[in-house]
């Protein structure tokens, strides 16, 4: 995950791919001149041409996240129908939690903002949810998109907010433990009995 946020962040998709293509086939192209020089070295040139397997192999892992980096963010572009200022702003968050929590990565981050944004939040409530959302999905185990659009529907059956998403995911992860069950499935019960919760007036917290 460190490596697919930093291929992300450090390198534009077309750039990174071919750098770290060149550089393989150079190295590669070594191998095969060393080899010529005669049975002595071939172990040499064989060694090299082995090296540079990995950068190429890596060239094209960093090329596929990046475009489903890309990806994300433009169906989130599509969803939350930011401006082009917000995108930034999103962007840069995605990017800056999938190397700040550990076990996220950037493309996560930006499919749970989809989420989010599907659930009719602005720009200003997908901020403010994103990250407990996404702490959230990783002391459940679950992927983040999935625990955004539970908690989500599940914040809507009891009448919260999106201001209320860090407070509503402590009390969650609380009562899945004393409950013997999970996070997600304890949202998923919210958002079928959420409502008579509302009209009868019972707290959260009970």
């Amino acid at each position: 995950i460190d490596e697919t946020n930093d291929a992300i962040r450090n390198n534009p998709i077309q750039q990174y791919r071919q750098h770290m293509q060149q550089l393989g086939e150079s190295i590669q192209t070594a191998g095969d001149r060393i080899s010529n020089f005669g049975k002595g070295l071939q172990s040499i040139g064989s060694g090299l041409m082995t090296l540079s397997t990995p950068f190429v192999a890596f060239a094209a892992y960093a090329t596929k996240t990046g475009i489903d980096f890309e990806q994300s963010i433009a169906k989130l572009g599509s969803t939350s129908g930011a401006t082009s200022e917000q995108m930034d702003t999103l962007r840069e968050s995605s990017i800056n939690l999938g190397e700040a929590i550990k076990g996220a990565s950037a493309s996560e981050v930006a499919d749970s903002y989809n989420y989010l944004a599907m659930a009719g939040y602005n720009v200003d409530d997908m901020m403010s949810a994103i990250e407990p959302n996404v702490k959230a999905s990783i002391a459940f185990g679950s992927d983040m998109a999935t625990t955004a659009d539970q908690t989500t529907d599940s914040l809507s059956a009891l009448g919260l907010s999106a201001a209320d998403t860090g407070h509503y995911l402590d009390i969650v992860a609380q009562a899945s433990r004393k409950a013997n069950t999970t996070g997600n499935g304890l949202m998923e019960a919210y958002i079928g009995c959420g409502g008579m919760f509302r009209e009868l007036n019972t707290p959260l917290e009970e």
